[in-house]
């Protein structure tokens, strides 16, 4: 399977604006913008405030413009010229003219955004030429975006990162880092983003609050610097009148289709079988490992108990899940001497089905394991998750923030066994890579044949192989 290198929101589209943009410092620190005199701007600026500082006479106030998506000269012709009805007019209609009819759309309007949307959005700076588009999408009023221990960047929360929810047109936003043992890292700078323009936001770790109405159509984003010179985002978009907090990254022409088959293919398989959130937590049709030749060996029961002792009932969902993540990346093994010497699970190789090989013992399995033991523990903490079966390899979908995104815990797993001793672990190809975690594109070539709501390790066994299992 080949997989499809991702270009990150951090270091693509906001190194290119921390680049081409030119700021002032006052004497209180924060940075003024350029003027609006520049050709790229012909809307007037609004005010943003840290309005959560626990001093509020300390509270710094930056002016952000609301920036568009196109570039345009036309604030520097005569007023005469600039008007969409007459020249005639009194220099003050002039004037009023001017603001109304020189902001440019940035992008074609849609009818309704929805989490589900699309949207393939265009630069608004001067002078940058890309053959790839930026795409966004997964829009949300709650989103995190987060930096991992490998210094990978998702649009999920992780180690270390940004979280922000939205009410009405208002964003409230703040920094974690929920492994301070492992990363040990803090916020040096906060920055928020257009096209062509930054304004500084004072340090602080409370919650802060701007309002976006008076922002003109276009792509934001909340930007911070750490102590380890990594830096993370966090992507909302205005258009007409409403904002919205969303995922986005630059894509070719090739890749932008396929992703869109591809959403409008689990939508589908969603729909085929009536699975939404809210019926996608149940865990009493969960059965792990099943097959008659187990009897009623299952070990759902204690995965779902240990979810419990790896999660704390205040944490979100986003966290609970990336705990899931993390204790299974380091607390499990992938078994290549299963796939590439014995070529079926061990209990049937070794005829043994009260326990000794099931991976709750032997922490030992392969990708039907491992997303049959995520979406269990998942839907134990209230995180709807399903399986994803292509009738080769089996990883999972998971809904968090309002979006669905996909998770295959098979490239995360740190271990390996590669002999019959199952308790002889090695480095496995790909350890802590978190290509697996919420990548829309690790998996955008393998067909989809079923999402299922339901765990099996093997419903049907004929001779030495599975009928529905997985063994990759």
């Amino acid at each position: 399977m080949k997989h499809v290198k991702k270009l990150r929101i951090a270091a693509g589209i906001l190194a290119l604006l921390i680049a081409i943009t030119g700021c002032n410092s006052d004497a209180f620190g924060n940075v003024s913008l350029p003027s609006l005199s520049d050709s790229s701007y012909s809307d007037t600026p609004s005010e943003i405030t840290d309005s959560e500082q626990s001093d509020a006479s300390s509270q710094p106030s930056v002016t952000t413009p609301q920036t568009t998506t196109t570039t345009t000269t036309t604030t520097k012709k005569p007023p005469a010229t600039t008007t969409t009805t007459t020249t005639t007019k009194p220099p003050a209609t002039t004037t009023t003219t001017q603001t109304t009819t020189v902001a440019p759309k940035p992008v074609p309007t849609v009818e309704e955004i929805t989490n589900r949307s699309i949207i393939s959005y265009t630069y608004g700076v001067k002078n940058f030429k890309t053959s790839k588009i930026f795409v966004l999408y997964d829009f949300s009023d709650k989103k995190d975006s987060g930096v991992s221990r490998k210094s990978t960047t998702n649009p999920i929360r992780m180690h270390y990162g940004i979280t922000a929810s939205l009410n009405g047109r208002k964003i409230s936003f703040s920094t974690y880092n929920d492994y301070p043992d492992v990363c040990k890292v803090s916020v040096t700078a906060i920055d928020i983003l257009s096209d062509t323009k930054t304004a500084s936001v004072k340090v602080s770790d409370k919650t802060m609050t701007f309002d976006t109405s008076d922002y003109a159509n276009g792509l934001y984003a909340i930007r911070v610097k750490f102590s380890n010179g990594k830096g993370n985002a966090l992507l909302f978009y205005v258009n007409d009148g409403k904002t919205y907090l969303c995922s986005g990254q630059e894509m070719t022409d090739e890749k932008l289709e396929e992703f869109k088959v591809r959403r409008n293919t689990i939508d589908k398989l969603l729909a085929k079988k009536n699975l939404t959130p809210e019926n996608c937590t149940d865990t009493s049709n969960l059965s792990y490992p099943h097959c008659d030749k187990y009897g009623n060996n299952s070990e759902t029961k204690k995965w779902m108990g240990l979810s419990f002792d790896i999660t704390k009932p205040e944490w979100t969902d986003a966290r609970k899940m990336f705990a899931i993540h993390e204790w299974m990346s380091e607390n499990l093994a992938y078994d290549y001497y299963r796939t590439r010497v014995l070529d079926m699970p061990r209990a049937f190789y070794y005829n043994d089905f009260s326990g000794p090989y099931d991976t709750w013992v032997t922490k030992a399995g392969v990708c039907h394991d491992f997303a049959n033991i995520f979406a269990t523990m998942c839907r134990a903490q209230g995180i709807p998750c399903n399986t994803i079966d292509n009738h080769g390899h089996t990883w999972n979908l998971a809904y968090v923030n309002g979006s669905w995104v996909e998770v295959d815990m098979t490239y995360d797993i740190s271990n390996g066994v590669t002999g019959e001793d199952t308790t002889k672990w090695e480095t496995a190809d790909s350890p802590y890579s978190y290509r697996g975690y919420a990548d829309e594109f690790v998996n955008i070539q393998t067909e989809l044949v079923a999402i299922n709501d339901c765990l099996w390790d093997y419903d049907v066994f004929a001779g030495t192989r599975p009928v529905v299992g997985i063994d990759y």
